[in-house]
Order: structure tokens, then sequence, then C-alpha cells
């Protein structure tokens, strides 16, 4: 059947659409610092060699640097405003402390003391602890609530996973950034160096047409 009789019969073919990929803050800036080391790598040994006389070099660096520091600035500052960095991190001070009181250094540490076992068997089992992950048991060994997380979830907005991935985003941004600023310090120290290399040239050629 045509697309017009299947109209006309109020029968319209499905089409697949496909859902647009959500690129994360770390995949956003890795992708505009790998093409500003491809282009650097590409034409700054040809700039240096053209116009490095006129410092062509230098400008080019300070050209790069100023455009990717300002797009990558603009991506860092709505990755901390869609995860409200600047409260996150005190609320989790204020969480943090009231767990310590809580369930170490407070009457409710008996609690924790009950699971001693698998808190020092495994780092995880001790966070789960602290943070409502671990079941309290009856006496008849069936599993009852979770213990209090003090407020984890409710006051940051996050469980203890979504907040392990968050962390793990933002140190691969960190990591991401710091690659790129030690590219950028090798390629501004090669500069120099082809500088230096120029300026003693020139002496020597002078000192040549002297003799």
């Amino acid at each position: 059947e045509t697309k017009t009789v299947q109209r006309e019969r109020g029968q319209y073919p499905t089409e697949q659409t496909t859902q647009p990929t959500t690129i994360p803050t770390s995949g956003k800036l890795a992708k505009i610092y790998n093409g500003a080391v491809k282009m650097l790598r590409h034409h700054l040994p040809m700039v240096v060699s053209a116009l490095g006389e006129v410092d062509g070099d230098v400008k080019l660096l300070q050209l790069v640097h100023e455009k990717i520091g300002t797009s990558a600035t603009g991506i860092l500052k709505k990755f901390a405003e869609e995860n409200d960095m600047d409260n996150l991190y005190e609320k989790a001070d204020g969480i943090v402390n009231t767990i310590v009181e809580r369930y170490v250094l407070g009457s409710s540490s008996s609690l924790v003391d009950e699971y001693q076992d698998d808190v020092v068997s495994s780092a995880a089992s001790a966070i789960a602890a602290l943070t409502g992950g671990l079941m309290t048991s009856g006496d008849d060994g069936e599993q009852e609530e979770p213990l209090d997380d003090s407020g984890f979830s409710s006051t940051l907005g996050y469980s203890l996973v979504e907040l392990d991935g968050f962390q793990d985003e933002t140190a691969l941004c960190l990591q991401h950034t710091e690659s790129y600023e030690r590219f950028l310090l090798h390629a501004a120290e090669e500069v120099s160096r082809a500088r230096e290399f120029r300026k003693k040239q020139e002496q020597k050629e002078e000192c040549g047409d002297e003799a």
C-alpha cells in the first residue's frame, strides 16, 4: 500500500526516531581540548618557521589559550550551576559531621558496631553503614529498616551512588583540564626555546659578518 492510501485509512507509518545523546561535561571538555591540541600540533611548527621572527607563534598560542579558555570556563560554570556546587560541599560537610556525631561519637555507634566485621573487610560497607545502605536486623534475623542516613539523600539531593558518579565526572573534568594545561605549557616552552635558538643564530651570523 502507498502512503497516500494508508493516510486515507487513518494509518500512518511509524518512524524510528533517534533520541539525541547527551554528552557529559567531561566529554565536551575533551572535545574542545583535543581539537586545540590537534590544531596546534599541525600549525604551530609552520608558524614558528614562517612567522617566528614577528612573534607569530606567540600570538597563535595566546589566541588559542583565550578562545579555548573562554569555552571551557563556560562549560565548567554551567556544570557547577546545574549541580549547585556552591552549596553542595557546604551541605555535605554538615551531613558528615552529623553522621560522625551520631554513629561514631554518639550513643548510636552500637548500630555500626553490630556490623564491625563487614565494615573492616569492606570500605564500601563502611560508607554504606554511615549513609543508610546497611539494614538493621531484628531478633528473627530478618532485615528491617535501613540505618538513618542523617538526611544525606534529602539534603544533598543525591543518593550515594549518584554522588559517586558526580564526583567521578568532576574528577574527569579536572583531569582533562590539567592535561590540556600541561600540553599548553609544554608548547609555550618549545616556542621559547625556538626564540632563543633564533637569537643565537642571529648573533652568530652578525659575528660572521663582522669578521
